[in-house]
């Protein structure tokens, strides 16, 4: 199995090749020998470190915890509900300021219930 070094690992990575000493040295990643890592070996257990810091978990994978799961549904929920709200565009076009506000409102109004009703059900 071809190996390679420092240096090598360290570009694989994008980190410095004392931070490759670190990962061998501190955090367990595999070493063939000194100075020589099989590459295939460390990037399987770089991509399980990095699942561990996203996730958190321990492996095998619980899924986010729950306040990151519950910050990534609440950003796509948002992201949604102003893409929805952005939506009217087009049909505001022609319309009164005052009548404008009112489906503007309305539309925000919606949202923020659809919003609140999806939290609840968590």
């Amino acid at each position: 199995m071809a190996t390679v070094g420092v240096e090598q690992l360290a570009k694989i990575f994008r980190v410095s090749p004392r931070q490759v000493q670190k990962f061998a040295d501190s955090e367990g990643m595999p070493r063939v020998s000194h100075g020589k890592y099989d590459p295939f070996l460390c990037m399987a257990w770089f991509i399980r470190r990095l699942h561990k810091i996203v996730c958190g978990c321990s492996g095998p994978c619980e899924g986010l915890r729950p306040f990151e799961r519950n910050m990534a549904n609440t950003r796509a929920e948002r992201k949604m509900a102003l893409a929805k709200v952005g939506d009217l565009a087009d049909e505001l076009a022609d319309l009164s300021p005052d009548e404008i506000r009112k489906r503007v409102r309305a539309a925000v109004i919606e949202t923020y219930e659809e919003f609140e009703l999806a939290q609840e059900e968590k």
